[in-house]
């Protein structure tokens, strides 16, 4: 049965969400803490790095894609938040019922009863509101002129990724916050309803060559800087950094002109994502359980790199398999409540 939905782009959901994965392997799995300078692993690991920084951007950008010319409603607001929810109560009731963790009325209150208030998701808790803003966004594009939004465009990425990338020293007054904030998440939003208003065109193997090349620069840019000054003043590796935003915006070129398909396949697959994101994320599961207990990828960033290679494909694969299979049981879930209130609504 085929899919109405554009197969092709929710397969480059899924490949983005494997791309989120692998970041925390590096970042949360303390991998880019503690693995040797001098080895071959080093080099791999920041080249990985830089391929995969371009993931949170891009995934914004797909969700400007589809909501930049009819916004998002209350309903699917509702939805996301039902989800972060859902899954902020769940596993902490797995984690206490197991007895991995003992329940605390302050913890549960603090943390876990509110999880965009406590801002343990940081994600979450900024795109909820972005996805509530994307109607009043839209509206900008529908006020001002093409040169108007080119200006507006140049004067944000200027602002904010331009200064920040050039100058080390720049202090940051706007709240960009390294890309980790609505006021990034807004720009991206803007920038692509630019791309899809005026139907911006980029040759595919340019957007190839550009990502490429935002996947070296930072690298080298590193290496430099340790060759050169013995530290790093410069730091590419953001999600506001210029590199990191035109490579995702190249990313994201050549993903959005690729043929449409229909393949309900990647499409039920591209609806866990989410899921996906929030139950690997989850505060316990990521600081305690998930990379110091289950995964350990400090047992293999030193060792061979065939093993590191393998062992990092192996958990980045394993955990979106799992956490997948775990968000479709909560969307039959979430849909036998949806009929189950129907049915109570009906015989009321």
């Amino acid at each position: 049965m085929k899919s109405k939905r554009n197969s092709t782009l929710e397969f480059f959901r899924v490949l983005l969400m494997l791309m989120v994965i692998t970041l925390h392997y590096f970042y949360t799995g303390g991998v880019l803490d503690k693995i040797e300078q001098s080895s071959s692993n080093y080099i791999l690991t920041w080249v990985i790095e830089a391929a995969c920084l371009v993931s949170v951007n891009c995934y914004v950008m797909l969700s400007a894609w589809f909501l930049s010319e009819r916004g998002a409603t209350w309903k699917k607001a509702a939805n996301i938040f039902a989800q972060v929810f859902f899954y902020s109560i769940t596993i902490y009731a797995v984690l206490c019922l197991s007895g991995y963790q003992s329940f605390n009325v302050m913890t549960f209150l603090t943390r876990y009863l509110f999880p965009i208030s406590s801002g343990y998701d940081w994600f979450a808790t900024v795109y909820i509101v972005y996805i509530l803003l994307t109607p009043f966004l839209n509206k900008i594009g529908d006020v001002i002129d093409r040169k108007e939004f080119r200006c507006l465009l140049l004067i944000l990425f200027v602002a904010f990724s331009g200064v920040p990338t050039l100058l080390f020293f720049s202090i940051d007054n706007l709240g960009v916050n390294g890309g980790y904030s609505l006021l990034w998440f807004m720009f991206l939003h803007l920038l692509i309803m630019y791309i899809r208003k005026y139907d911006v065109r980029i040759e595919r193997w340019k957007c190839a060559v550009v990502y490429l090349s935002a996947t070296i620069i930072p690298l080298f840019v590193k290496l430099a800087q340790k060759l050169v000054m013995g530290t790093e003043y410069w730091d590419f590796y953001r999600y506001n950094s210029a590199t990191t935003v035109i490579g995702a915006l190249a990313l994201f070129m050549l993903f959005v002109q690729l043929p449409e398909r229909h393949s309900r396949f990647w499409c039920v697959l591209g609806s866990t994502t989410f899921g996906v994101l929030l139950i690997h994320t989850q505060y316990t599961v990521r600081t305690e359980i998930l990379w110091n207990i289950i995964v350990r990828p400090l047992d293999y960033i030193n060792g061979p790199i065939g093993s590191f290679i393998a062992h990092l494909i192996v958990s980045v694969f394993g955990i979106f398999l799992v956490c997948s299979l775990i968000d479709l049981g909560r969307q039959y879930f979430f849909q036998f409540i949806k009929w189950l209130y129907k049915r109570v609504r009906i015989n009321a």
